[in-house]
């Protein structure tokens, strides 16, 4: 346990009474608050109870203030989040993951860049590699390939690729399969989409699809290579 969670000292009800009694003036009229057996003393150690637990709840506060480790706020931090009312994240899930998603949420705050977007993903246990229309749509280019009309629709365009991921739910799959609805992927979908620009578009790949290299264009025709298979194809 963290020596945060201790920062306050606990102490017994006899001796916060004292410790109150301490504080008190001195003189005549509260001469038995330091005497146990009287009304006087009785009446300061009630009030020692009440200051024994404002200490237990300060060091209960300081311990689960962090959203990565907190057991006891974690509904309180979904409800500030809006989880899961926001539509992407659930509560039925593992503590591990909703405290991942608590972390996510926080960090998102203010989110502008790729860089930005990678570093929140991250928080959810996943890396992902976030590139502008600009840099997925040049040459060298590997397939599938970014295709813009316009510089216009390349600069509302992000290409995110998930690396080193495992999806039950994701293609190629083996059989039986099972549809469950549920696939972590495609609640992290959601979140970046509430996280981009609403002017912007994203596409989505993963590292261990099959990548076709360009080899030459001649015309309407596109040769490309998928290991030692060269595909030649009609634009």
């Amino acid at each position: 346990m963290s020596d945060l969670c201790n920062l306050f000292e606990i102490l017994t009800a006899d001796q916060q009474a004292r410790l109150l009694a301490k504080y008190l003036p001195s003189g005549k009229a509260l001469i038995a608050k330091d005497n146990i057996s009287t009304n006087l003393y009785k009446f300061i150690k009630s009030q020692a109870y009440e200051f024994i637990l404002i200490s237990s709840k300060l060091n209960e506060t300081i311990c689960e203030y962090d959203a990565q480790t907190t057991t006891k706020y974690i509904e309180e931090y979904e409800r500030m989040l809006g989880i899961p009312e926001s539509g992407c994240f659930k509560t039925s899930v593992s503590i591990e993951r909703r405290r991942n998603q608590i972390y996510a949420k926080l960090l998102a705050i203010g989110t502008q860049t790729c860089e930005d977007l990678v570093e929140v993903i991250a928080a959810l246990g996943i890396t992902v590699k976030c590139e502008t229309g600009f840099e997925c749509g040049v040459f060298p280019a590997s397939f599938p390939w970014c295709f813009f009309g316009t510089t216009l629709a390349a600069a509302h365009t992000l290409n995110i690729k998930f690396i080193d991921f495992t999806d039950a739910n994701l293609f190629p799959v083996s059989f039986p399969w099972f549809f469950s609805g549920e696939s972590y992927i495609n609640d992290v979908k959601c979140f970046i989409e509430t996280l981009i620009p609403a002017n912007c578009r994203v596409f989505y790949s993963f590292s261990d699809s099959n990548i076709f290299d360009l080899v030459d264009q001649e015309g309407d025709m596109l040769t490309t290579q998928s290991g030692e298979n060269l595909i030649i194809t009609g634009v």
